[in-house]
């Protein structure tokens, strides 16, 4: 890995490629995301230089662009490069690069393969680095499907290739799983999308889940908290960093995720927290989500409870579902709720170490490779 080097190319060195296209999120402005503060570079793997410095040194790179949301798709046909830079791909010397892992509302096939089309790139010309996992058919570029908040922990202060990081944190899990719990359910919510709505209604309506959880919803006025006691952070959503006392505080997590059609399968943070916390869940996002997340290695409850909801389209029923096992989780006393959690301890301890897991960042720096970096000189 340390000596992958991707030499990262930009019109202007200043800006993100596509500027003139404002598709830029307006919070980047300041925050200035670009691809090595996306896919880390603290080994060093990103240099960037100009397009024109790179193809007048006959130097292989990448052309990145960093999209935050669906602007370009729904507010341009295409896109036009410069022909120089055009011609330059064709002799396989630099690729394009969509980034699009910080959201997973990509389904823009078709106008993906429009842009290869216009001109004749061959597949391996285009690359589109997605978080949604749902699968695609019929693409004429490298498409790669990337489980973004799996290997970039953005609620731990560390990089997963980093060693000394690794090794201060794959064993940690030994302090979440000896804890008595207090309440039945942990349910925080950012943002009130539709099924955090229906969740957090139902935690505060229902009779036999009242009093037995701890939950929040943010509104663009105020944020709204219930059945927490003497809490002390109430300006702030407690969703945006992660509260070990609410965790160890609940034994079940109701991840209520950012996305849950059927046009996407999208893996947040959300659902990384009570994995990384030892913390049984309930996930009401993505049909398939907990297939999908068993593709990537982990092991679920079905064991313990009906996880039939995950195969359920109708959004209604899934709910519905996740309900049932809710009520019937409320009917547990603290002390069966700490049995369970005591079966549970080979799954929460495995799910743990393959969060920590390397392999996908390994492949994806492999793919994205350009050159290898000289021995003995730092980048």
């Amino acid at each position: 890995m340390l000596d992958i080097l991707i030499n990262v190319g930009y019109d202007n060195i200043e800006k993100a490629n596509l500027y003139n296209y404002k598709i830029e999120a307006d919070w980047n402005i300041i925050a200035k995301t670009n691809i090595d503060t996306l896919l880390g570079n603290q080994l060093g793997n990103f240099k960037s230089n100009s397009v024109k410095y790179y193809i007048n040194n006959s130097i292989n790179f990448i052309y990145p662009i960093i999209l935050f949301d669906n602007k370009l798709f729904e507010n341009y046909k295409t896109i036009d490069f410069d022909a120089e830079l055009v011609e330059y791909i064709k002799n396989k010397k630099c690729r394009i690069v969509f980034i699009y892992v910080l959201e997973g509302h990509f389904n823009n096939i078709e106008w993906i393969n429009n842009l290869c089309q216009k001109y004749s790139f061959d597949k391996d010309d285009v690359v589109l680095i997605t978080s949604n996992l749902l699968n695609f058919n019929n693409y004429n570029f490298t498409l790669i499907q990337y489980n973004y908040f799996g290997n970039h922990i953005n609620f731990l202060p560390m990089f997963k290739l980093d060693k000394i990081d690794l090794k201060n944190y794959q064993n940690n899990y030994n302090k979440f799983l000896n804890n008595k719990n207090k309440l039945h359910f942990l349910c925080f919510n950012g943002m009130a999308r539709f099924n955090r709505i229906l969740m957090f209604n139902e935690l505060n309506q229902n009779e036999k889940l009242i009093n037995k959880s701890i939950k929040s919803l943010r509104s663009d006025k105020k944020n709204y908290y219930y059945d927490i006691p003497n809490w002390v952070n109430k300006l702030s959503n407690p969703g945006v960093k992660l509260n070990t006392k609410a965790h160890l505080d609940c034994f079940v997590n109701i991840v209520t995720e950012t996305l849950f059609n059927t046009d996407s399968i999208f893996i947040s943070e959300k659902t990384y927290k009570p994995i990384y916390m030892c913390q049984p869940f309930i996930l009401f996002g993505n049909p398939y989500t907990l297939k999908k997340l068993k593709e990537l290695g982990y092991k679920t409850f079905d064991k313990w409870w009906d996880e039939s909801y995950d195969a359920e389209i109708n959004i209604n029923r899934r709910f519905d579902k996740i309900v049932n096992i809710l009520e019937q989780i409320s009917e547990w006393d603290m002390d069966r709720c700490f049995e369970i959690k005591k079966e549970m301890r080979d799954i929460l301890i495995h799910n743990y170490k393959n969060m920590f897991k390397t392999d996908e960042i390994y492949n994806l720096f492999n793919i994205l490779k350009t050159d290898i970096k000289p021995k003995n000189t730092l980048i």
